[in-house]
């Protein structure tokens, strides 16, 4: 089963992107959400509150889907391991 990589800042991506395999998922939460001013060629889930929240909404390209804390539970569900970056 693919990692889930929770990335609470820029900072974590950048350490993240260092080991995470290209099937892990990875999921932009609370001040993780500022990643997507950035060109990522990455797939990323953003939770949509976070990104609402900060001003982001109309920031993000197109390898960025937008989820709800409902699909967060989803995707925590189906990843093993769940890995946080600070």
């Amino acid at each position: 089963m693919a990692t889930l990589h929770l990335i609470f800042s820029t900072k974590g991506l950048q350490s993240c992107l260092e080991i995470a395999h290209s099937d892990d998922g990875l999921l932009l939460i609370e001040d993780g959400v500022y990643v997507v001013l950035e060109c990522h060629e990455r797939h990323l889930h953003v939770i949509r509150d976070d990104l609402v929240a900060r001003g982001l909404q109309n920031h993000h390209d197109d390898n960025v889907q937008l989820i709800d804390y409902g699909s967060m539970v989803e995707l925590v569900a189906n990843h093993q391991p769940i890995v946080s970056w600070h």
